[in-house]
């Protein structure tokens, strides 16, 4: 029985990708782009206040990653997360808190608040995979319930 191959495509692209075999296509590094699914935590037409973000990643590998939250289909400011390279899988945990800027009529930031709206996503960019492992062993937001999405009502 022959062992099983994974195979990943380019986006955008026509090229296949064998893994396990390099991180570099011609020396340049593979870019990792990711996107979550999409979550309404107090149903689709509920509404929260998302004040902060917990994420917990194993790694080996040294990447800087680029965390976007995105509430409401609005990318929030991007997060920079630096993870060292690491000689044994180790597990880092970020708790990191989600704010917009309140401005004034002239552009001139004068407060900050949670963001608060519907659905929520995070994407995840990276500037270029290196050598060694990347797990997302758990994300989750903390939401605080505005108002509650009312149940449907049959005929």
């Amino acid at each position: 029985m022959s062992e099983p191959i994974l195979v990943f495509g380019q986006g955008g692209g026509n090229s296949l990708y064998e893994a396990g075999r390099g991180f570099t296509d011609d020396g340049v590094a593979y870019e990792f782009r990711g996107r979550s699914d999409r979550v309404a935590p107090q149903g689709i037409h509920g509404e929260c206040i998302f004040p902060a973000l917990y994420l917990a990643i194993s790694h080996t590998m040294a990447v800087d990653l680029l965390v976007v939250p995105v509430v409401d289909d609005v990318e929030l400011d991007p997060i920079t997360l630096s993870l060292e390279a690491k000689t044994a899988r180790t597990l880092e945990r970020f708790d990191v808190g989600l704010s917009i800027k309140i401005e004034d009529g002239l552009g001139v930031e004068r407060g900050r608040c949670a963001p608060r709206g519907c659905w929520f996503q995070l994407l995840v960019y990276d500037d270029g995979l290196a050598a060694g492992d990347l797990i997302f062993e758990q994300t989750q937001v903390e939401f605080e319930a505005v108002e509650v999405s009312l149940t449907a009502v049959g005929p």
